[in-house]
């Protein structure tokens, strides 16, 4: 059986200050291949695990009021969750992400 893995980008995470005037864009892999991606319980374990690794490569979050800087981890997570769940091409964690109905997956048992 072949590992499944999704890479996690955050793409656009435009750190505060002068400092760096380039978007940082880094990647983390996070394992799948132990969950079973045709159920809901399997689905929402990758979505855990999707949110989990966008929040370590956005954050960590910001503990200041300032608005730019909690806005741009929010649009990083945010991003960086899209494009997880869009490159796994998996129906029910897609559906579950868009809270949308639930496929029907048929049974491998016929």
């Amino acid at each position: 059986m072949l590992k499944k893995i999704m890479a996690v980008s955050a793409l656009s995470l435009a750190l505060a200050g002068p400092v760096l005037a380039q978007p940082v864009s880094q990647t983390l892999h996070v394992g799948i291949a132990d969950v079973n991606t045709q159920t809901e319980s399997g689905a929402r374990t990758i979505l855990a695990r999707i949110d989990h690794a966008a929040r370590t490569v956005c954050g960590p979050e910001p503990e200041t009021r300032e608005l730019s800087e909690q806005s741009q981890y929010r649009t990083c997570v945010a991003q960086a969750k899209t494009n997880a769940v869009g490159s796994l091409n998996l129906p029910m964690v897609q559906a579950l992400y868009d809270n949308q109905p639930l496929p029907v997956m048929q049974s491998s048992a016929q």
